[in-house]
């Protein structure tokens, strides 16, 4: 063979034939089968022959004769070639993913030289690349080939991506060119490097939870993998850990940490694990480093804040997301793992040996935490770089990326109660705080009916509680339904409800729902808007499930169709859906919303922890009717009748005081009025609390019974006035000792009816010091003469007297002594039995007689203090702002004109409905012979018989015979001694001891001998408490807090505000009176 020169590149070299000794086959030519062995020899054991061929030549062999046949010419000169094969791979190190599939193409790049067109460049057959393996032990195997796509000059060809790869072996590829032929030519065997750099989350959310609320690790099959990182997809969906696990007003984020003492485990929710697996042929674990980048927010930046309201709140760091090396439900430290902390900082190298292998032999398990939600793109990503051999040769390569999306998806309720829900609230729905709230267990009917007593739970076909039907019985009941929104758009958009189910939930069943067509711009308005709210109230009510509710059945249908609407809609509006509630059963539980995907995998879970029971556990209570008068035999508390409901002092079990109310520390005091025994009580005081609660309340309240029922009949009416407003007065003491006890901050009270006479004694009279910080005192309906607050009042402070069509003439006041004043119709409240005496004779005014008097012992003569007149005048004495809030509509406190004759027979009580019912009963007091409606004695009555003892004798006159004239001569002096109106029982006043008698029948002779002369500071005259209060503390409430009205009632004509619309309207109509009481203390709205 001649000598060759060895040249760097290959390339093309004539070449002259020449003979060959060669030892061949012994093979033997058949024009019929071509080639073919000698009959008797195996293949492997052909006898061979040595033959003499040139370069190009083939010996055959005849058959018969054994002898080389034909002259085959020979070629006397060639082209040879010095072939190579060049091989790279592009990617330089193959990034492998889940399963060892390859990240993206595998290029295999090749160069036949020498290079060119032929027959300067070599010109192959073929070209293929082979796939070598070597496993372990070091054993070969072929595992695949490919087909290059030139045979001449560079050439390519590649495993697409997804081409398996097993990060256990490594791997080699050679090219060959001409395979099979005499020519076959087989390139260098080249490393194909891999690095499997895999990074697994939730991907398509439906890993699902542990029993014990832990996330399961990612199921890390194909369709996850495909989805982990595709732009438009969320990837893992999950809540921004805002929750307090633990109840201690820290959220999620800020608990379980070493920040600001809030280290110690089971403080937060769990957390997403996160699963990354390395191996490939470079990769060395013991050298090897990752790091991973995402939009991390730093633990170590969470600052508490304290605000000068003392309100708490906890800053975030910026970014969305945190890794940790331990879950969420265990104590972590804020500090870099490299400082022995639990955080891992983004783009920051580890050493492997700082994470614990959870996950495999290679595989390691990290937690996300979200903490906020995302706002774009790139905060959605999380990339898995490594370093296969750390500080060698090799450059770090980023390998796996995968999405996550952090949101907040609330079931948000009105935390503050203001009727509106904002980020207030969706902060502390985030934070996952309690929504108290009660079952509705009273039976409420239309826009006036129902007595607002809780009632006991029974078996359905009995019950009359509203919770147990399936409607809304009607606007007066609404406002036993909460809303929640439903903040989901985001959800919505991720999982769409035409593709996934969502589902509503109560595991206990402990709710109902309504669809109202509402959102978050419009959530008031079933409350305070007649148009929506008369809507709402046609609604049917669903019970929420524990699981879904079945396909089957009008009503299931009807439920499902109903949610599927409101999803659809909330996927299109920027404002949120709004559901409303109704509370069912007693306890704490939680509506749950979920979503599954199409099949049946759950995807979301999210939760409003709720804590429902009777309304009554939500405010505190106090009994005072056995503090009435003694000989009335007032009885101690006993559950379920008229003597009331036990005391409540402590904390109420379903509203705690932060918790519920966010206290200001501020107690709010409703005393109902007359009338109400110890059962309607409850009703008053559910009502009041629970229409306060909707308004915005932020202070303690307490409902006060007392004794204001005496004589009630048939739970209706009561037919003695005077008997329960001597309870008022006589339990007075008892309240402010009350007051002092249990008030811890400044105080509003709010009295209705004869319950104002009740409180204002307990504010300003005499007594005991009262101790309590009182800041409002709000007077509703008040059943209490204007005169004991402001004086006598000309025309008796009727808006229309004197002088008005029905109150000719003047009224002019008795100033006492000689002092010429005439009772007449220029004030109402005058008994027309009295025109033209004058108002020194009557008993209002003797009083006045006893000016400069001393009783037996040099004390003031008690029988001085026998008036209201003035009584509560004193109204600064306390520091409060007090408030009369009148109505110009009162039919109880209206004002009655003109002749009495039907009343004092007392059929017109009867028939009358209570229509001015408070003047009739103060213009009647001692006209009524039997006492019903008012007194016998005192009053209007006049002494009979009344003796003058003049110059010529003694004169006695009998039923008022005594001429006009005669009478309105009688001097105070006089009178004192001998009244002109009839003592009756009262005459011990006169006698020796008088002042004594008067003192400790003060209270009896107030409420049923002494008449007042000025109308009730809540009827129509309420208008003159101006005189003592600010005018913008005066309120007509038929002008001012009126919302519409009853329908019922406006289809009768009647549009006043009568004397229990404070309860028996609907919250709809009257709401603003409610308002103005809550914003007059510490809400703002």
């Amino acid at each position: 063979m001649p000598q060759w020169r060895r040249k760097p590149i290959p390339h093309k070299k004539p070449m002259t034939a020449k003979r060959l000794m060669n030892p061949v086959p012994d093979v033997y030519f058949d024009s019929r089968t071509l080639d073919s062995f000698r009959t008797g020899y195996k293949s492997d054991t052909l006898p061979t022959r040595t033959v003499t061929v040139k370069t190009g030549q083939k010996a055959l062999f005849d058959k018969e004769t054994g002898e080389i046949l034909g002259n085959i010419p020979s070629k006397i000169f060639y082209d040879v070639y010095g072939v190579d094969v060049p091989t790279e791979i592009s990617p330089t190190l193959v990034s492998l993913g889940e399963g060892g599939m390859a990240r993206q193409n595998v290029v295999v790049i090749y160069t036949i030289q020498p290079e060119g067109a032929s027959p300067a460049g070599y010109v192959a057959a073929s070209a293929h690349i082979d796939l070598f393996s070597v496993d372990s032990t070091g054993e070969d195997n072929w595992e695949d080939f490919l087909v290059g796509q030139a045979t001449t000059g560079r050439g390519t060809a590649q495993w697409t991506k997804g081409k398996v790869f097993d990060p256990n072996r490594k791997y080699f590829v050679q090219t060959v060119l001409n395979r099979g032929s005499d020519a076959e030519i087989r390139g260098e065997r080249v490393p194909l490097p891999t690095l499997l750099a895999d990074l697994d989350i939730d991907s398509d959310n439906n890993a699902g939870w542990k029993p014990d609320g832990t996330h399961n690790l990612p199921k890390r099959d194909t369709l996850e993998d495909q989805i982990e990182d595709q732009v438009g997809r969320p990837g893992k969906v999950l809540k921004a850990n805002l929750v307090d696990t633990d109840g201690d007003k820290v959220p999620g984020y800020a608990d379980g940490i070493d920040r600001n003492g809030q280290e110690g485990d089971g403080a937060s929710e769990p957390f997403y694990p996160l699963v990354f697996e390395l191996g490939g042929s470079v990769f060395d674990p013991a050298r090897a480093t990752v790091s991973f980048q995402y939009a991390g927010s730093n633990p170590a930046g969470v600052e508490k804040v304290v605000s000068a309201d003392e309100t708490v709140s906890y800053t975030l760091a910026p970014g969305a997301l945190r890794l940790w090396i331990k879950d969420g439900q265990f104590s972590r430290k804020v500090a870099d793992i490299a400082q022995g902390g639990d955080y891992v900082v983004p783009d920051k190298a580890y050493p492997l040996s700082w994470f614990e292998p959870v996950a495999g032999p290679k595989g390691w398990t990290l937690f996300v935490e979200g903490v906020r939600g995302v706002t774009g793109a790139e905060e959605k990503k999380i990339t898995l770089t490594v370093d296969p051999d750390g500080e060698g040769p090799l450059a770090a390569v980023e390998g796996d990326l995968v999405l996550v999306t952090s949101i907040f998806a609330g079931l948000v309720p009105d935390y503050n109660h203001d009727r509106i829900i904002d980020e207030e609230d969706r902060a502390r729905a985030a934070q996952g705080d309690i929504y108290y709230f009660w079952i509705n267990d009273d039976d409420d009917e239309g826009e006036t009916g129902g007595d607002d007593i809780p009632l006991p739970a029974m078996s359905s076909q009995e019950s009359r509680r509203d919770c147990d039907n399936f409607r809304i019985d009607g606007v007066r009941d609404l406002i036993d339904f909460f809303p929640v929104a439903l903040d989901i758009k985001t959800l919505l958009g991720i999982f769409q409800p035409n593709v996934y189910e969502y589902r509503l939930k109560a595991a206990t069943e402990n709710l109902k729902v309504v669809f109202p067509e509402l959102t978050t711009e419009t959530v008031e308005n079933y409350l305070i808007d007649v148009e929506t709210a008369r809507t709402v109230a046609l609604k049917q009510t669903f019970p929420v499930p524990q699981d879904k509710w079945p396909t089957n059945g009008a009503y299931n249908i009807a439920a499902r169709q109903g949610l599927s609407t409101m999803l659809t809609t909330a996927s299109t509006q920027d404002a949120s859906s709004v559901v409303l509630l109704e509370g069912v059963k007693s306890g704490q539980a939680s509506l749950v919303l979920e979503v599954f995907d199409p099949s049946g995998n759950k995807v979301f879970s999210n939760s409003l922890n709720l804590s429902l029971d009777g309304v009554e556990q939500m405010f505190r209570h106090k009994n005072l009717i056995q503090f009435a008068l003694p000989d009335l035999s007032p009885q101690p508390p006993e559950p379920g009748t008229e003597w009331g409901e036990l005391d409540r002092l402590d904390v109420p079990l379903n509203c705690p005081d932060k918790e519920c109310l966010d206290v200001l520390d501020e107690d709010f005091i409703f005393v109902h009025g007359y009338n109400v025994d110890g059962q309607q009580a409850r009703g008053w005081q559910s009502e009041m609390f629970k229409r306060l609660f909707r308004s915005g309340l932020r202070s303690r309240f307490w409902g006060v019974t007392w004794y204001g029922s005496k004589t009630q009949q048939l739970n209706m009416f009561t037919i003695n006035f005077r008997i329960n407003a001597r309870n008022a007065l006589h339990t007075a003491p008892n309240f402010r000792n009350f007051l002092n006890d249990n008030m811890q901050g400044k105080s509003s009270i709010a009295s209705h009816s004869l319950g104002n006479m009740l409180t204002a004694s307990a504010l300003l009279d005499p007594g005991e010091p009262l101790t309590a910080s009182i800041g409002n005192v709000f007077m509703i309906d008040t059943a209490v003469a204007l005169e004991a607050f402001t004086g006598e009042i000309e025309g008796g402070g009727d808006p229309d007297c004197p002088g008005g069509p029905r109150c000719p003439g003047t009224d002019v006041i008795y100033a006492g002594e000689d002092a010429s004043s005439v009772s007449s119709a220029a004030n109402p409240m005058i008994n027309p039995k009295w025109y033209d005496y004058e108002k020194k004779l009557g008993s209002s005014e003797w009083y006045k007689h006893f000016d400069a008097e001393l009783s037996i012992g040099g004390k003031p003569d008690a029988r001085r203090s026998l008036t209201l007149r003035g009584r509560y005048a004193d109204l600064n004495k306390i520091g409060a702002t007090f408030y009369n809030f009148y109505s110009s509509g009162e039919e109880v406190l209206g004002t009655h004109y003109g002749d009495l004759a039907a009343f004092e027979n007392g059929s017109e009580f009867v028939v009358d409905g209570g229509r001015n019912a408070w003047t009739l009963q103060e213009k009647l007091k001692g006209r009524m012979w039997f006492g019903l409606g008012s007194s016998n004695y005192g009053g209007w009555s006049f002494a009979s018989p009344y003796v003058v003892v003049t110059s010529t004798g003694t004169i006695s006159y009998l039923n008022n015979a005594m001429p006009l004239a005669i009478a309105n001569q009688l001097t105070p002096t006089q009178l004192r001694t001998q009244p002109f109106f009839g003592l009756g029982q009262a005459s011990p006043l006169t006698e020796p001891g008088g002042s004594d008698w008067a003192e400790i029948h003060r209270d009896q002779l107030l409420a049923e001998a002494i008449p007042a002369i000025t109308l009730p500071s809540g009827g129509p005259g309420g208008k003159d408490m101006d005189i003592k209060l600010f005018d913008k503390n005066v309120f007509n409430m038929q002008d001012t807090f009126t919302s519409g009205w009853p329908q019922v009632r406006i289809d009768k004509g009647d549009t006043r505000w009568k004397h229990s619309d404070l309860r028996n309207v609907a919250y709809l109509y009257v709401y603003k009176i409610f308002k103005k009481m809550a914003n007059s203390m510490g809400v703002t709205q």
